[in-house]
């Protein structure tokens, strides 16, 4: 139980039992035992309502001890990173590498990019090294658009915040004043757990309206956006939407803006009234996480269809003249759930595989994707196909394996 404030007897330095336990502690603030009976916490503020969690802390601003619960502090331990809920938050890992701009599709892992206006293709959702963070550049000086960025937390991580508090934090900054404010908020879904609708706009405004079963968690109001990196903090935001699955992070421009580079990062979503010290995690971390939602048999630096023959999958048929009889088992680490298989020739012409080796990458021939991947699962699948008088008994190809929300 946390100190009342009030002693419930005299400590005696020559009772053995108290000596042991308080010994140190005394001497650390008073330097020795003299008159131990006759001493008390310097400065003490006893004001407040005890609770459980107390911890007794120095307050520079009052000069005193004051009674802190620990839940409060801004400290960073472990437990405070797994507390951490957005993933990638700077949107380092990025394994699709997509260089068109449309709405509602994956960019940074765990990233959905939203915007309002779909004819304004012209733009890029990306990395930036420079800045350590998500970039969205629009490249159009003509057309405008409302667009922004969400990130879906699964029902295990979602559930943890019902009745209780949530608080979140990001930096934002944008090249030029094109772009003024931010909103951000927490979005909560009460229907079916990890089965989202991802376009989770009706219709764009300052506050958009939400399409069915989707619910703001608190009231967006805008926040100023310089050219350089300024934090956005929304502390204590009671999660209460009734039957709740499912959370998301919803950081939008409220306005209608072009030519513009917009820049976020950090950004965190904690359990709590109070908004934690940003917890980064390492790369290494943050890469295992992805793939736990996506992964692909491409390089690193290769994105899904590109043209490469760089790594690729390889299987032998028995002979070149009929049907070949190819049944592989490729298996990789468990994922999420069952994950949405794509197949992809060396050339990168999605349901092809390349049958003259990688001397002639170009040489695709269609297969069925759908017939290529047998009883998949969410570690691996069976790969069985076969091509008619093909050149090589060897098949190359590239896959993608989708889990995400």
């Amino acid at each position: 139980m946390a100190f009342s404030g009030v002693p419930t007897r005299v400590w005696d330095r020559n009772t053995a039992d108290d000596g042991i336990l308080f010994n140190t502690e005394f001497l650390r603030i008073y330097e020795d035992l003299n008159d131990l009976n006759d001493r008390s916490l310097p400065g003490y503020d006893d004001t407040g309502t005890p609770s459980d969690f107390d911890i007794i802390l120095f307050d520079t601003a009052s000069s005193k001890y004051k009674r802190t619960d620990i839940r409060n502090v801004d400290i960073l331990t472990s437990r405070e990173l797994l507390r951490q809920s957005i993933h990638n938050p700077n949107g380092l890992i990025d394994q699709r590498l997509r260089t068109d701009f449309v709405d509602d599709v994956y960019y940074n892992d765990f990233w959905t990019l939203l915007k309002e206006n779909a004819s304004l293709t012209n733009g890029t959702m990306k990395y930036s090294v420079s800045d350590d963070a998500i970039q969205i550049s629009i490249i159009d000086a003509v057309l405008t658009t409302r667009l922004g960025i969400i990130q879906f937390l699964e029902s295990e991580l979602s559930v943890q915040y019902f009745g209780g508090k949530a608080s979140i934090s990001f930096l934002v900054k944008a090249n030029n004043a094109n772009i003024s404010n931010i909103r951000a908020a927490v979005l909560a879904w009460d229907s079916a757990a990890d089965v989202l609708v991802s376009d989770v706009v009706s219709v764009w405004a300052a506050t958009p309206t939400l399409v069915a079963n989707w619910f703001f968690e608190n009231t967006p109001a805008s926040a100023a956006v310089t050219t350089s990196f300024t934090k956005v903090t929304i502390p204590d935001i009671d999660i209460n939407q009734v039957n709740m699955n499912n959370l998301a992070l919803f950081i939008w421009v409220p306005d209608q803006v072009n030519d513009v580079v917009l820049s976020i990062k950090e950004c965190q979503m904690n359990v709590g009234s109070k908004v934690l010290k940003f917890g980064k995690r390492a790369k290494v971390i943050e890469k295992l996480v992805a793939k736990d939602w996506y992964r692909k048999s491409y390089a690193e630096a290769d994105g899904e269809g590109s043209a490469t023959i760089v790594q690729p999958i390889v299987h032998t048929t028995i002979d070149n003249t009929n049907n070949g009889a190819v049944a592989d088992f490729l298996q990789f680490d468990r994922m999420r759930a069952v994950p949405n298989f794509r197949l992809f020739g060396l050339a990168g012409t999605e349901d092809t595989v390349s049958d003259a080796g990688i001397t002639n990458p170009a040489n695709e021939k269609t297969i069925n994707s759908g017939a290529m991947f047998i009883n998949p699962g969410d570690s691996g699948f069976i790969s069985g196909y076969g091509l008619a008088g093909a050149a090589d008994p060897r098949r190359f190809f590239h896959y993608t394996a989708d889990a995400s929300l």
